[in-house]
């Protein structure tokens, strides 16, 4: 199957916005290939050189690539254009390298989760949460890794934000430092008697 074909049936639910990015790559007919990320300004536009300012914010995968497509036969006698997203994901909360990350194509809950570097000690997989488009909602990520590549794990749109909170309860090196605590004050309470 053709990688266009691919791409468009993987990404072409989603639209673009603002300050998400988009690989372009451009096969001229020479066999020529080029390759740059743009980001989208708060206009809504790119700006591909040669050809100017492109509105791309609200258009699907394939909505841009035909207008990025169109605009390049004026230069180019028979461009093949290709696009990939670049959303803009964030995960918070208790992982190594909370942050917003920028992947290309396709990211799950999982993969996220990798790319932060894992879960923190404290981490409470079970009881992370999902935000999009203004909604809150429940996630497992303890089960999104165990289940990966199946459609338990869940495949993030841009703009998602995961939140992965503190376990309650102390950890076996906090134990241990309440227990040696609390030894210390009752030797000390027993000593002043």
């Amino acid at each position: 199957m053709n990688i266009a074909l691919i791409l468009f049936f993987l990404f072409s639910f989603q639209n673009f916005a603002r300050g998400d990015g988009i690989k372009v790559i451009l096969v001229a007919e020479t066999g020529e290939e080029r390759e740059n990320i743009y980001t989208i300004q708060n206009d809504g536009t790119i700006l591909l050189p040669v050809i100017g300012r492109i509105r791309i914010e609200g258009m699907t995968i394939e909505e841009a690539q035909e207008e990025i497509s169109s605009k390049l036969k004026e230069i180019y006698r028979d461009p093949t254009v290709f696009i990939i997203p670049v959303w803009k994901v964030t995960i918070l909360g208790e992982v190594k390298s909370p942050g917003v990350y920028s992947v290309e194509g396709s990211v799950t809950a999982s993969r996220l989760l990798a790319l932060s570097g894992g879960p923190a000690q404290r981490a409470d997989l079970i009881r992370s949460t999902l935000y999009r488009d203004g909604q809150e909602s429940s996630l497992n990520l303890k089960r999104c890794i165990s289940l990966t590549g199946t459609q338990e794990d869940i495949e993030l749109k841009s703009g998602d934000v995961i939140y992965v909170p503190k376990v309650w309860w102390p950890s076996w090196t906090e134990w241990g430092t309440i227990m040696t605590t609390m030894t210390f004050l009752i030797t000390l309470y027993k000593i002043s008697q």
